[in-house]
């Protein structure tokens, strides 16, 4: 069609430019990294920086971590219609530039309690990490909503695969770079150079986006209509379930391997700055294995559907963390392996449900749709991350892996009970009226 752009085979929407594709997917590698950074550092700066007793550090991540959650279902929705209504740029603008600024004052927070003869700086901390993760809700969603506004349901597939390898290489990036960084420059020093770049990518978004909506005439955004769409759509609840059971995989990885291998790192001779960096080598198989599976996952989600691929990812990174339950060395091989096994699939289960929550949302309310997708996400994220913080510290510290694995492969047989109506709503998409 005149005025079409092609790149990477994926057909683009009137009025987009190959610059604008490139750098929209940029800054999916710019989204990932500003939300993951704080998550990796914040072990090390509790414990070595503020003092955190390592008996209290798996309550405090995870209870850090919660704070952001609620955060996000208190406000990704109305951020999300908000979206519909004035565009996702102007929002990723400046949820890039504040969640540098935050980030850095995050870092601050010991800083700053001298400053204010205030003697425990942990005020500073719950108080900036909330700013943060309500600045990045600025950032990631409107990513995803991007692609959606920019593609057809025909590569649309492609096109999140090529989203989530962009997330990948910033993990791998953070885990196998940034997690060094403190023993050669300090920690406060990557706190600066996270702002920095939240800054750069808050200049280019401005310069290199633009929004679909100054071009399409968008109609009033009805909350009705997503609570309508999703009681009716066996798809909608599979991808939702998705979400709330999914959705905390890779935050669990990368917050709770940090945390034991902080925990446990004298008891096997290493130092805490060691020890985050042979963490951050386990989190980066995982980045590793999964940026290698994100061109299959592509491929497949156009070939044999969004729902198969789903469950075959939900099942492999399932089993894999249930699997870590039987290990008691954060160090070992077998850890490793467990990590590869749940590595192969997770990435898979993202690219199946976030492309046909995408393809099911009509074209006036995406940013709602996918707000409430988001919404269920960070139920589940907060739900995980506070038992498995809880079971962490009281049960084990293979603990929250196995809570999510189980989670993940319930959502596996809830897909295979209700596969007949939703596999006949994924076939029909294509012909939908909002297919185009």
């Amino acid at each position: 069609m005149e005025g079409e752009v092609s790149f990477l085979k994926i057909r683009f929407r009137q009025g987009i430019e190959k610059y604008n594709i490139i750098i929209l997917f940029l800054m999916c590698f710019f989204a990932m990294l500003m939300n993951i950074a704080p998550t990796m550092l914040i072990p090390t700066y509790l414990q070595e920086t503020i003092h955190i007793s390592r008996q209290h550090l798996g309550k405090i991540n995870a209870s850090l971590s919660v704070i952001v959650e609620i955060m996000i279902i208190c406000f990704v929705g109305a951020i999300g219609i908000l979206s519909d209504k004035k565009g996702r740029r102007i929002l990723l603008v400046g949820g890039f530039f504040t969640a540098g600024v935050f980030s850095l004052l995050f870092g601050s927070s010991h800083i700053l309690s001298d400053l204010t003869g205030i003697e425990n700086p942990i005020f500073f901390i719950y108080f900036f990490r909330t700013l943060l993760g309500l600045s990045l809700l600025f950032v990631w969603p409107q990513v995803q909503s991007l692609i959606t506004d920019y593609t057809y349901v025909d590569g649309r597939g492609k096109a999140m695969a090529v989203m989530g390898f962009m997330y990948t290489s910033a993990s791998l990036f953070s885990f196998l770079f940034l997690a060094r960084l403190p023993q050669y420059i300090g920690l406060y020093n990557v706190f600066i150079i996270i702002m920095i770049l939240g800054i750069l990518a808050s200049i280019t978004s401005r310069i290199g986006l633009v929004d679909l909506i100054n071009i399409e005439k968008h109609k009033k955004v009805d909350w009705k209509e997503v609570l309508k769409l999703l009681k009716k759509s066996p798809c909608l609840k599979i991808t939702f379930s998705t979400a709330f059971a999914s959705r905390a995989d890779v935050v669990i990885l990368a917050m709770f391997i940090m945390i034991w291998v902080n925990k446990e790192a004298r008891a096997f001779g290493k130092t805490p700055f060691q020890a985050m960096a042979e963490g951050g080598i386990t989190i980066a198989l995982a980045s590793i294995v999964g940026l290698l599976c994100y061109p299959l996952w592509g491929y497949l989600v156009e070939r044999i559907g969004r729902l198969r691929v789903l469950v075959i990812g939900l099942t492999f990174a399932g089993l894999g963390y249930v699997l870590i339950g039987l290990i008691s060395n954060p160090f070992s091989i077998w850890m490793k392996v467990c990590v590869f096994i749940f590595a192969l699939g997770v990435n898979g289960s993202g690219v199946g449900a976030s492309t046909l929550t995408s393809d099911l949302a009509p074209r006036n309310i995406i940013g709602s749709l996918l707000g409430g997708y988001h919404t269920a996400a960070a139920i589940g994220i907060m739900f995980f991350l506070q038992v498995g913080g809880f079971l962490f510290d009281y049960l084990g510290h293979s603990s929250p892996f196995v809570l999510t694995g189980i989670a993940d492969l319930a959502v596996v047989l809830f897909a295979l009970f209700t596969w007949k109506k939703a596999h006949k709503e994924e076939k029909g998409i294509r012909n939908s009226k909002y297919s185009s």
